[in-house]
């Protein structure tokens, strides 16, 4: 796609009405594109399928998974609580969206109403200091009151509800409830309202405009096009001759459609923002960016040694999130590819974990620079590679019976998540002699206590030296 978009589009209004805080931003859930080509929902739907926690109380049948709705359907007489366990859980993993949302963190935006259910973007604004308001609108109960939303205390509204407070749309049960609350007697708090009133205009991004929450949010924010008959979603979706565009301004009387990617205009967006000196806490430039590799055992070893590292001005990414392990692999081989280096904690838990030994071997095999630093001296013992193995034999022996289980109870189970946590450990087994070799052949730098501080300056100068 050309960038004719960019000179075409009117950016000193738009602007300026974000800098006088009349631009409203709304964030839906086609933001960010994935690899495979899913959208979000059909990434949650296959995740679902292989929760073992959620088993008989959703119908999985394809008849009763509602795409375009993106809702789902109970079993008859269940309830909703582990499929509302399913969604926090699977969102908190969704770190695709950390990115941009440290960029929207840095915009002046007074208000920005979320159609995603999780707090992620919360937890980017106290992340990165910025002081805010987060509040949502609940499906069956009144909404709680918000105050007036500025540019030094902006507002973060989900509008569909919260994960973290289980009270989110999900099913058509919770959808009726919803719309007749926020179409009827349960209005938005009045300073949400009085806001919205007040704008001029709003920026759609990762909103596709024929879905429910979409049209309920023109009903809601835009009355004047609903009632004035004047814009059709078939006169726009005809002109577009798209039904994917998922980027466009609204203004009170005039919807643009933009077929341009939403990270496109955010990123866009956001240096036009950054030139004018509009940004909020602007990012200070980062010298390298690195991976951390390390056991969840030493998780505090490893957030001291990051929070040093970013204090030096290098970008820090951990993998912290609990996630499948097919997709946690697929996610760290796409993201250490963009790193300077990969840092690996080495001690007596790394050298009995999967997940590290294959970052760094992946590391080895990509030629990405390893500055691997130990914890402790079990990795240099006589016999640790024997250790090993025997834990890995008694680990596939385990999960192999887990395996048999789960398949005599049902035919039908793959036990996807097994086998794939099996081919992870079968392969670190096979992998140990060469990578614990790779490790003591190596000029591993010293973080036991004592050599703390010193450690760090060489870990900060070996990971500059080949900037």
């Amino acid at each position: 796609m050309d960038n004719n978009w960019i000179d075409d589009f009117k950016w000193n209004i738009l602007l300026e009405e974000i800098r006088i805080g009349k631009c409203i931003l709304v964030v839906g859930p086609d933001l960010v594109s994935f690899d495979d080509s899913k959208t979000l929902f059909q990434k949650l739907v296959r995740d679902l399928k292989l929760d073992s926690e959620t088993q008989g109380e959703v119908d999985l049948d394809p008849g009763f998974i509602f795409e375009h709705e993106e809702l789902l359907q109970l079993q008859p007489g269940k309830g909703d609580t582990s499929l509302l366990m399913f969604y926090r859980e699977f969102y908190k993993r969704r770190t695709e969206f950390d990115a941009p949302f440290a960029k929207i963190a840095q915009m002046p935006f007074h208000t920005i109403i979320s159609l995603l259910p999780d707090d992620r973007l919360r937890a980017t604004f106290e992340k990165m200091n910025r002081a805010h308001e987060f509040s949502y609108y609940p499906p069956i109960n009144p909404p709680n009151a918000v105050s007036k939303p500025t540019q030094d205390n902006p507002l973060i509204y989900n509008i569909i509800g919260s994960t973290e407070s289980y009270e989110t749309v999900i099913t058509f049960d919770h959808l009726f409830d919803y719309l007749k609350g926020i179409l009827g007697a349960r209005s938005l708090p009045v300073q949400l309202e009085k806001t919205l009133k007040e704008a001029k205009s709003f920026i759609f991004l990762g909103v596709h405009f024929e879905k429910w929450y979409l049209q309920v949010m023109l009903r809601v924010l835009l009355p004047q096009v609903s009632a004035s008959g004047t814009i059709s979603k078939y006169t726009i979706l005809k002109k577009e001759q798209s039904n994917d565009v998922r980027t466009f301004i609204a203004r009170r009387l005039q919807l643009d459609f933009k077929t341009i990617e939403p990270l496109d205009f955010l990123n866009e967006l956001y240096d036009r923002l950054q030139a004018r000196e509009l940004l909020i806490n602007p990012p200070k430039p980062t010298l390298a960016t690195v991976f951390v590799s390390y056991s969840h055992t030493d998780a505090t070893k490893a957030r001291r040694l990051a929070a040093a590292l970013q204090a030096a001005e290098i970008e820090i990414i951990m993998d912290e999130a609990v996630m499948p392990v097919g997709e946690k692999i697929r996610r760290f081989m796409t993201r250490v590819l963009d790193v300077d280096a990969v840092v690996a904690l080495i001690s007596e838990h790394s050298m009995q974990s999967p997940w590290v030994g294959k970052e760094v071997m992946y590391s080895i095999q990509k030629d990405i620079q390893l500055v691997p630093c130990f914890l402790d001296k079990r990795f240099d013992e006589t016999g640790v590679v024997e250790v090993g193995e025997t834990l890995v034999r008694a680990k596939l022996l385990t999960i192999n019976r887990l395996i048999s289980e789960r398949k005599q109870k049902d035919l039908f189970d793959s036990a996807r998540d097994l086998t794939e946590e099996e081919e992870l450990w079968r392969e670190f087994g096979k992998n140990l002699p060469e990578l614990i070799a790779e490790i003591k052949g190596r000029k591993a730098i010293s973080l036991l206590p004592d050599d703390w501080g010193t450690g760090v300056r060489q870990v900060v100068a070996t990971i500059l030296a080949n900037r």
